[in-house]
């Protein structure tokens, strides 16, 4: 029943459905060994790619955004980082909390990671 819930939050995921849950289900993928078995990326990225290019979306929709970019390595061009790095740089600045400084700080250390995994061709 749980493996059945997680593919079918990545199976009819639309962009209204929460970065947090496919995170959560990506990650359980992982962890079981069958995530290269999936065609996952084609149904989660374009949700991942518009979280990040629109400046609406929240920190936290960000830090999941940007957790699920990791697993699945959606295409997401420099410009797409440069303008996230940027807002969450003032984000760090401005935070209201430690919950929005830690999203903001983690997300900042996803996209180095994804920057140099990109440059590095893995």
């Amino acid at each position: 029943m749980f493996m059945t819930n997680c593919l079918h939050i990545l199976v009819s995921f639309d962009t209204s459905q929460l970065l947090e849950e496919a995170y959560e289900a990506l990650k359980t993928f992982e962890i079981l060994g069958i995530q290269k078995k999936l065609n996952i990326g084609a149904s989660t990225c374009p949700s991942v790619v518009d979280t990040l290019g629109s400046s609406s979306s929240s920190l936290k929709d960000l830090f999941y955004a940007m957790n699920v970019n990791m697993l699945l390595n959606c295409e997401i061009n420099e410009d797409g980082f440069a303008g996230v790095a940027s807002r969450l740089k003032s984000s760090v600045l401005n935070a209201n909390s430690v919950l929005d400084f830690y999203y903001s700080i983690e997300s900042l250390r996803l996209i180095k990671i994804s920057r140099y995994k990109k440059y590095e061709g893995k």
